[in-house]
C-alpha cells in the first residue's frame, strides 16, 4: 500500500511536470509565433538595406567607369570579354553589344595590335600575376596613339587597393585591360625632338658661321674685300636661319591647326603661272629653263591661295637646286577624274628608291646632300605633304637616280 502511494505521487508529479512543459513550450510557441513576423520584417529590412548599398556601390562604379577617359575591358580567366566600359566604344568606332562573350584574340588580332603569339604571351603573364603593356598605333580616320596594359583580377577585395598578402594569394579569377590615349604625349614628344634637332643641328650651322666671321672681323683687321666678303657670308646666312625657322613654323602652324585654310576661288592655270615667275630668278645662275604647259581647260579649285602656291614654289624650287646646270624643268597642271594635279619634273641627279620614303621628313635630307655644299632647310617637302593633306589632298613621287624625278601634287576637285 505505501509503495502504491508512493507510485501514484510519483505519477502526479511526473503529470505536473509534463503539464508544465506542455504549457511552457506553448507558452514559447505563443511567443515565437508573435516574435517571428518582426524577425521577418527586420531580415527583409536588412535583405534592402544590403539591395540597396550594392546598388549604391555598382552605381557608383559605373559611373567611375563610365566618366574615365581611358578604355575599359574586362575578361574572364578563358579571355572571354565580360565588360565593355562606355569609353572603348567611342574609341574604336564599334558597337560594345558586339565585343560581348567575344574572345580577346578576335578584338585584339583584327585590329593587329597583338599577334597570336603576343597576346598569348601577354595572357600568360596576367594569368600569372604580373601585368603586361604594349603600345600601338591606331590608323583610323585619324592616327593616334594608345598604350594598353593588362593586370590581373583577383578574388580579394582589397585586390586593387595595395599589395596586401591576400591579394597576393588570391586566385585570379580575370583580365583587366585599359587603354590610355596618348595621343597627345607622343606628339610633345615628337615636338620635344624636332625643336631639338632644330636647335643642335640645323640652327648651330649659320650660327657658327656667323659668329665666327663677326668675331673676325671685331678683332682682326681686315681688308675692305674680305670685309665685304665677310659681311655677305654673315647676311646669307642670317638670311638662312631666319627661312630655316619661318619654315619650321610654317610647318607647326600647319600640323597644330593654329593656322586654318583661308579657302576661296582659284585658278590653278595662274596659280602655276605666279610659281614660274617667282621661281625665274633662281633658274638665272644654272641657265635653267622652266616650261609650263597648263592647259586652259581646268575647273576652279577651291583652296588656300597663298598655302597652295607656297607649296607648288618648294617643288619648283627643290627642282631648281637638284638639277644640273643648263637643264629642262617642265610643270603642267591636268585634270585627273575627281582631282586637279599639279606635275613638276626634273632631269636632276634623282633619289635613291631606298630614300623616297623619307624624303617628306622634317629634316631629312639625303647623305649626298649633306656632305655636298647643297643647301637646304630639309622642310620644303615636309610643308608640301602638310598643305596637300590639309586639302584632302596627297603629294606622290617618282624617281631614278641620275635620270630626274617627277613630283605630283593631287588635289581633289
Amino acid at each position: 500500500l505505501s509503495a502504491s502511494r508512493d507510485l501514484d505521487l510519483k505519477l502526479n508529479a511526473l503529470s505536473a511536470a509534463q503539464k508544465g512543459f506542455l504549457l511552457d513550450e506553448n507558452q514559447q510557441t505563443k511567443e515565437q509565433n508573435r516574435i517571428a513576423p518582426r524577425n521577418l520584417e527586420w531580415k527583409l529590412r536588412a535583405v534592402d538595406d544590403i539591395t540597396a548599398r550594392l546598388l549604391s556601390r555598382m552605381s557608383f562604379i559605373n559611373r567611375v567607369l563610365t566618366g574615365m577617359t581611358e578604355g575599359v575591358l574586362v575578361a574572364d580567366t578563358t579571355s572571354r570579354i565580360v565588360f565593355v566600359n562606355q569609353r572603348l566604344p567611342q574609341l574604336f568606332e564599334i558597337d560594345a553589344e558586339n565585343l560581348l562573350n567575344e574572345n580577346l584574340a578576335h578584338f585584339f588580332i583584327e585590329r593587329k595590335i597583338f599577334s597570336a603569339s603576343e597576346l598569348e604571351t601577354a595572357i600568360e603573364k596576367v594569368l600569372a600575376g604580373e601585368i603586361a603593356q604594349k603600345e600601338f598605333t591606331d590608323n583610323g580616320a585619324e592616327t593616334r596613339h594608345f598604350l594598353l596594359q593588362l593586370s590581373p583580377v583577383t578574388a580579394a577585395d582589397d585586390a586593387a587597393f595595395g599589395e596586401t598578402d591576400e591579394a597576393r594569394n588570391s586566385p585570379i579569377i580575370g583580365i583587366l585591360i585599359l587603354f590610355f590615349d596618348v595621343t597627345k604625349q607622343r606628339e610633345l614628344d615628337r615636338l620635344k625632338a624636332e625643336t631639338l634637332q632644330l636647335v643642335s643641328h640645323e640652327l648651330r650651322s649659320p650660327l657658327t658661321s656667323i659668329q665666327g666671321l663677326s668675331d673676325v672681323l671685331r678683332k682682326f683687321p681686315v681688308s675692305k674685300d674680305e670685309s665685304s666678303e665677310m659681311l655677305d657670308t654673315i647676311h646669307s646666312e642670317a638670311v638662312r636661319l631666319n627661312e630655316i625657322i619661318n619654315r619650321f613654323l610654317d610647318v607647326k602652324r600647319l600640323e597644330s591647326g593654329t593656322r586654318d585654310l583661308q579657302i576661296s576661288a582659284v585658278d590653278v592655270e595662274k596659280l602655276v603661272a605666279d610659281c614660274v615667275s617667282a621661281a625665274a630668278p633662281l633658274t638665272t645662275a644654272k641657265r635653267i629653263k622652266i616650261q609650263n604647259g597648263s592647259k586652259n581647260s581646268l575647273p576652279v579649285l577651291q583652296a588656300d591661295a597663298p598655302l597652295l602656291a607656297q607649296a607648288v614654289g618648294n617643288i619648283l624650287s627643290n627642282a631648281v637646286k637638284y638639277s644640273p646646270p643648263e637643264t629642262v624643268i617642265s610643270i603642267e597642271a591636268v585634270k585627273g577624274e575627281s582631282e586637279i594635279q599639279i606635275i613638276v619634273r626634273d632631269n636632276g641627279f634623282g633619289i635613291p628608291k631606298g630614300n623616297l620614303e623619307r624624303i617628306f621628313e622634317k629634316f631629312y635630307r639625303l647623305e649626298r646632300d649633306a656632305a655636298s655644299e647643297t643647301v637646304g632647310t630639309g622642310l620644303g617637302l615636309s610643308f608640301v605633304k602638310e598643305v596637300a593633306e590639309k586639302h584632302d589632298g596627297r603629294v606622290t613621287v617618282e624617281s631614278a637616280e641620275n635620270v630626274g624625278s617627277t613630283f605630283v601634287l593631287h588635289l581633289p576637285v
